[in-house]
């Protein structure tokens, strides 16, 4: 095998790590903006079931208060 060859053996290689690397990358920034995305559904769901929960309570004791 000639040096030739070799160099471009190796520039194949360097390439496709490249193109996986920046796949890596892309896939990288989606994972992060899918977590940024489930972590804001997961406050808003925790801020409504507090406000829904203190509602019931609130509800609870008005009825018990004016059916006595």
């Amino acid at each position: 095998m000639d040096d030739n060859q070799l160099y471009m053996m190796l520039g194949r290689i360097d390439g496709k790590l490249d193109h996986a690397l920046q796949r890596q990358d892309k896939q990288d920034q989606q994972q992060e903006a899918l977590e940024k995305r489930v972590s804001a559904l997961e406050r808003s769901k925790f801020w409504l079931v507090g406000a829904v929960t203190a509602l019931s309570l609130v509800a609870n004791y008005a009825k018990d208060i004016f059916l006595k």
